[in-house]
């Protein structure tokens, strides 16, 4: 720079007179203005002064250096810093100033910066420093790997920027862009029998991929592993990630991909390997995805909560491709009774298959079973007659996997726009037909289904049920109506209905709407009429069948829909007209039950 005092000395004057800019004079100079800017600095630290120090630092430096603006800046720049150390520790190499020898990654979108940017990586792999990457575009067409099965650069570090929209990688490749790869050197403290324990961060930053082609990030053998603001889009994957769990991540956005994310474990697994495990989302955006947002195979506990998975299978548009939805979990909660929790998300304008796709396939070596899919507090929502799911929400659960069931509350299905209903893309769906949900595989509560033809005309799930029955032969005599005389209880669920084997009645425990039905066999034939009908103490006959006597047909069916109260109980009686005595078989030589299912609320 130039200095204050410059060309205001004569030319010629004694060396060691300080007055003038001899090689002694100048540097006192320096020295006396060294000494007085770092007076300065202390005072713009401490703030502490006496008079006249105070009115020289504060109001008469140099330049318009003044206390308030020098404090300001020092004070920017050690909250930026106390910002960085406290996450990611006081050791950083920024990869534009990276120590000697190593050359510096230019970050301006033209230079290929793929060469320095792995040796800057290499170098904090071997000493143990994080990489910062400041405000840029680093251009890169070659992988950059993090192995830390390289001998001598086995320390976990963790990425950082400036922000996602300030530090970005421009990768011009077509395979992985960052390969974040585990240790699996034996004897090694950071391995565990469930994964590799990497503790690695990725933070502030951006990932621009190259039409579609390669993998943002691919990690293996890695767990406690974070990610947060980061941006990923224009990859092919736009996250790959094997033998992954116990990982967090916030604020992340995915989009314009062909796969937002997938999670799975290694083919053939290892000793080391894992299923997805404990995966928690904050927060995160997969959106505008070709093909589909987001799969995770096996594991446990995958849970996305707040956030956006909308407008994915822009590819199959309208077609209900198998290949295309918003979110798939499959063969989930082999390690862990919860397979997955969906809390607060929004749902709009994915193509393809479903909204969500919860699917065991029952070939797992052992069959995973008895898992719960929670989704609450969630919208979904078809807003144009363009891009839709065939349903909100899929199950596709095999029979041989024991008992899978999907626990929905408080969630909306709407649709708005231009889109129009069809009775064939149901909100709710279980292998093909929604009928087939039962008490044992779906519980909602408190949810609103807009589209009578798209959603749950009556919700019987989780309503009280009974079926009760006699267990052996029942003989009746003609010309009278007899009580069926009920005594065992087949199947009794959710609620308090309960069986009366002294008087053969069920009592109603709750108010509301429901379904009764009865079925009885005849052992033989008669001539006359015969009957059976279905009775409330209250209210009396509720509903009854009357026929004739036929020499094929040896049972009869009753069956209505009623609103009860509390108050009374329901029976079942038979008729013969005439003829000799007829036996009622038992429920232990065929099908001969009464039925009391609640439908509705009142």
């Amino acid at each position: 720079m130039t200095l204050p005092w410059r060309g205001t000395t004569p030319e010629i004057a004694s060396e060691d007179d300080s007055r003038y800019e001899t090689p002694g004079g100048a540097q006192n100079k320096v020295d006396i203005s060294q000494q007085y800017l770092l007076h300065l600095l202390k005072l713009a630290v401490t703030g502490l002064s006496n008079g006249s120090e105070a009115a020289i630092a504060r109001y008469s430096t140099p330049y318009d250096i003044t206390y308030d603006w020098l404090k300001d800046r020092l004070d920017a720049a050690d909250e930026r810093d106390i910002s960085v150390d406290k996450n990611l520790g006081s050791g950083s190499v920024n990869v534009k100033s990276p120590p000697i020898p190593l050359n510096a990654a230019i970050g301006d979108n033209v230079a290929d910066d793929g060469t320095a940017i792995q040796n800057i990586v290499n170098y904090g792999m071997s000493v143990g420093k994080n990489i910062y990457f400041p405000t840029g575009a680093y251009k890169t067409s070659a992988t950059i790997t993090m192995d830390r099965n390289v001998e001598g650069q086995q320390e976990r570090i963790s990425l950082y920027g400036d922000g996602a929209g300030l530090s970005i990688f421009n990768y011009t490749g077509s395979d992985v862009f960052l390969d974040m790869i585990g240790s699996l050197i034996p004897n090694q403290t950071l391995i565990s029998s469930a994964g590799l324990s990497s503790y690695q961060n990725i933070r502030d930053l951006g990932f621009s991929g190259n039409n579609y082609l390669g993998t943002a990030i691919r990690t293996s053998n890695n767990n406690h592993f974070k990610m947060t603001n980061v941006k990923i889009f224009g990859f092919d994957f736009g996250m790959h990630m094997i033998d992954m769990e116990q990982s967090m991540f916030e604020n992340v956005s995915i989009s314009w991909c062909q796969k937002g994310m997938l999670f799975e474990q290694k083919t053939p697994f290892n000793s080391y390997s894992t299923r997805p495990n404990i995966l928690n989302f904050y927060g995160c955006i997969v959106g505008a995805c070709l093909q589909y947002g987001i799969h995770t195979k096996g594991g446990t506990e995958f849970n996305f909560i707040g956030g956006m998975i909308a407008n994915n299978g822009y590819n199959n548009p309208n077609n209900m491709s198998d290949f295309s939805w918003g979110i798939k979990v499959e063969d989930a909660g082999y390690q862990g009774g919860v397979a997955c929790n969906l809390i607060g998300v929004y749902f709009e304008d994915n193509a393809g298959k479903s909204d969500v796709w919860f699917q065991n396939n029952a070939n797992e070596t052992p069959i995973i079973n008895d898992s719960v899919y929670n989704v609450q507090g969630c919208s979904f929502n078809r807003a144009n007659n363009l891009y839709f799911s065939k349903n909100n929400i899929l199950c596709t659960f095999s029979s041989g996997a024991g008992v899978q069931k999907l626990c929905l509350m408080g969630s909306s299905f709407k649709y708005y726009g231009s889109y129009v209903q069809n009775v064939g893309r149901k909100n709710i769906e279980f292998d093909g037909s929604v009928l087939t949900a039962t008490r044992e595989n779906f519980e909602s509560i408190g949810c609103i289904f807009k589209s009578s033809i798209e959603g749950m005309v009556v919700n019987t799930i989780a309503k009280p049920f009974i079926e009760a029955s006699k267990t052996t032969l029942q003989s009746i005599t003609s010309g009278s109506w007899q009580k069926w005389q009920l005594n065992t209880v087949s199947i009794q669920k959710n609620g308090d209905m309960s069986l009366n084997t002294s008087t053969n009645v069920v009592n109603i425990a709750e108010s509301g709407v429901y379904s009764l039905s009865a079925n009885v066999i005849f052992s033989a034939n008669a001539t006359g009429k015969r009957g059976i009908r279905i009775v409330h103490s209250v209210y009396g006959v509720l509903s009854n069948v009357y026929v004739d006597a036929e020499t094929t047909q040896f049972d009869l069916t009753v069956s209505t829909t009623r609103v009860l109260s509390t108050t009374g109980s329901v029976y079942v009686e038979v008729y013969q007209s005439s003829g000799s005595g007829l036996n009622i078989n038992g429920a232990d030589s065929s099908y001969t039950v009464l039925n009391v299912t609640k439908i509705q609320d009142m």
